[in-house]
């Protein structure tokens, strides 16, 4: 019926008709082996998609950490030089105030500095 339609696969379609037992088989064959590879291409290809997503889920979770991690980082390196700051300003202010005579007591209920270290400046 297609080759009434179509004339220039009227010879094809009578190799075929005309081939013999053997030929069928190898034709069968050739047929099997080449859905054998498409399934095997398709599970390659999905083996080698998962993978790629598996590398890309990696990837992101090291770039989210790492930023997770310095944004964490640089916040508690921020309170600290911070804090450090405060501290070596109280020292300085106490100094001051020791050297202008305000007594221990005093100096630390406005810095709130120890007393002995207030004293040991």
């Amino acid at each position: 019926m297609l080759a009434k339609k179509h004339p220039e696969l009227e010879k094809p379609v009578q190799t075929v008709k005309y081939m013999s037992l053997r030929d069928h088989l190898m034709f069968a064959k050739i047929r099997r082996d080449i859905r054998a590879m498409d399934r095997a291409s398709e599970k390659d290809n999905i083996r080698l998609e998962k993978e790629q997503a598996r590398k890309d889920g990696h990837a992101e979770g090291i770039a989210e950490g790492l930023a997770e991690g310095l944004a964490e980082g640089l916040s508690k390196g921020h309170e600290q030089g911070k804090a450090e700051g405060l501290a070596e300003a109280n020292l300085e202010n106490a100094r001051k105030m020791k050297s202008m005579g305000d007594s221990a007591e005093r100096i630390h209920a406005i810095t709130g500095l120890p007393t002995e270290t207030i004293e040991a400046l």
